[in-house]
């Protein structure tokens, strides 16, 4: 599909190299095509290492390469627009790693505690996020 742009002066200006299809961080809900250089992956996170949001009980969630799951959500009922997002961070690790990689480190919410629709933003999310695990890549 091409685009045109009409000039000023009556002339048409064609674009051949735009097209629809993405060609970085393609969605795909399969684990191979997303990371190739990964051989498994054994995370824990806890979304609530200091219990302040138990209202569910507290149960860390566990994510291998069989169980695969890019988003946790922040527990704190008030926070609007928060979580970890587990697919990016896992993204930033496997370019060019080797071995084994152990992981151990707590990362804040992104999240607010403002109005729900966005319009009135409040103080930030006080929770964190609590990440162990390893990468395992590919000879």
């Amino acid at each position: 599909m091409e685009r045109v742009e009409a000039s000023p002066y009556g002339q048409e200006k064609e674009f051949p190299m735009v097209n629809n299809e993405r060609w970085l961080a393609k969605p795909t809900s399969n684990f191979e095509d997303a990371f190739p250089n990964i051989e498994a992956i054994d995370f824990e996170i806890d979304n609530n290492p200091w219990g302040h949001y138990d209202r569910l009980g507290h149960h860390p969630i566990r994510i291998t390469r069989v169980s695969p799951k890019s988003f946790v959500a922040c527990p704190n009922r008030r926070c609007q627009r928060g979580g970890f997002n587990f697919g990016d961070f896992l993204a930033n690790y496997s370019y060019g790693g080797k071995g084994t990689l152990e992981i151990e480190n707590s990362y804040p919410c992104n999240g607010d505690e403002g109005s729900p629709a966005g319009r009135k933003r409040g103080q930030g999310c006080m929770n964190s996020f609590k990440v162990k695990g390893t990468i395992t890549f590919k000879p």
